[in-house]
C-alpha cells in the first residue's frame, strides 16, 4: 500500500502513481471527513495514477458594532444603543444562528451579511454575554459572538423625600429614585423619562377646590444620571379648600401614576412602574399601589 502525508492551507491537488490502494492521512481529517466540515476532499482514479483534491475552508469571522442591546417599549434614547450590526466575512453566503438566549433578540435577516440584533422586549439578558449568535458558511461555524439585552429594571426609593416651603404653593416635595438596569447596573447616561396618570383624583377632603396638574416628560440628572426626582407643588394661594401649608398636614387627594422610561413623552417608553400620589395640605407622598 503506498501512503504518503500532505499538509497545506489552501485548495491543493495530491498526485500519487501506483498500483494499489492510497492511504492519504492528513492532520486533523478523519477518514470520511464528516467530523471536519471545513475541509473538502475528492478523489479521482486514472489508469495507476489516484489524485485527491482537498480545499480547506476557513471558518467565518464576525465584526459587531457592540455587544449590548436596550429595550424601551419602541423608544429609542440618545446614549443607550437598540441594536447592533453584526457582519460576517463569508458575506451574503452567511447563515446566522442563535445558538444561546434566542428568546431575548432578534434578528433582522438569517442568511446573507449583514444582519441587525434588536432586543425582542419578551425576555432580557441574566447574565452578561448569555446571548450567542454565529455565523456558517458551506456547514463550517465561526466562534461564537456574545451579547446582552438591557432595559431599566429596578428601583430604589431614596428616603427621606425632600420639603421646601414656598410662599406660591405652600410647599415643594422632592421624591428621589434610582433606576438600575436587569442586571443591577446603573443607568450610564442621561435618560428621558415621563410621569402619567392612571386614575381620576380621588378626593380625600371634602369640597376640596385643588386642582390636579397635566402630567409632564423630564430627564435624569446630569451628574447622577441614574437618579430622577418627582417635584410635587402643593396649591396657589387662591385655593383655599384647605389651605396649603408647608410641613405634615391633612389628606386632601390622591391618584394612581405610572413612571415610564425612554422619552419624555407622557404615556410612551418603557413601563418600570406604578404608585399612588398622596397629596396633603402640607406636603405630597407616594406610596405603593
Amino acid at each position: 500500500m503506498a501512503s504518503g502525508v500532505f499538509a497545506a492551507n489552501n485548495s491543493s491537488t495530491l498526485t500519487l502513481t501506483t498500483s494499489g490502494p492510497v492511504q492519504i492521512p492528513i492532520k486533523g481529517v478523519t477518514g470520511d471527513d464528516s467530523n471536519n466540515p471545513g475541509v473538502q476532499l475528492s478523489a479521482s482514479l486514472s489508469g495507476t495514477q489516484r489524485s485527491l483534491n482537498f480545499g480547506v475552508i476557513e471558518p467565518p469571522t464576525i465584526t459587531a458594532t457592540g455587544d449590548t442591546v436596550w429595550y424601551f417599549g419602541g423608544v429609542s434614547p440618545s446614549g443607550y444603543p437598540m441594536s447592533v450590526q453584526l457582519s460576517s466575512s463569508a458575506g451574503n453566503s452567511t447563515n446566522w444562528t442563535v445558538i444561546a438566549g434566542a428568546n431575548k433578540i432578534n434578528l433582522s435577516t438569517t442568511s446573507g451579511s449583514p444582519t441587525t440584533v434588536t432586543a425582542s422586549g419578551n425576555e432580557f439578558s441574566t447574565s452578561p454575554g448569555d446571548i450567542q449568535v454565529i455565523a456558517t458558511y458551506n456547514g463550517v461555524q465561526s466562534t461564537p459572538v456574545s451579547l446582552t439585552t438591557r432595559v431599566p429594571g429596578r428601583f430604589t426609593h431614596l428616603t427621606p423625600d425632600t420639603l421646601q416651603c414656598t410662599s406660591q404653593f405652600g410647599y415643594y416635595s422632592f421624591i428621589y429614585y434610582e433606576i438600575r438596569d436587569n442586571l443591577n447596573d446603573l443607568l450610564p447616561s442621561v435618560l428621558p423619562l415621563n410621569e402619567n396618570w392612571t386614575t381620576d383624583v380621588i378626593p380625600d377632603y371634602t369640597d376640596s377646590d385643588w386642582v390636579r396638574g397635566p402630567a409632564a416628560g423630564g430627564v435624569t440628572l446630569t451628574d447622577r444620571p441614574a437618579v430622577f426626582y418627582d417635584r410635587i407643588g402643593g396649591e396657589s394661594g387662591d385655593k383655599m379648600k384647605p389651605p396649603p401649608v408647608c410641613g405634615d398636614g391633612i389628606p386632601v387627594q390622591h391618584w394612581g401614576q405610572e413612571w415610564r422610561f425612554g422619552t419624555g413623552q407622557v404615556g410612551s417608553g418603557y413601563l418600570l412602574f406604578g404608585d399612588t400620589l398622596r397629596k396633603y395640605s402640607g406636603h405630597a407622598e407616594h406610596t405603593s399601589n
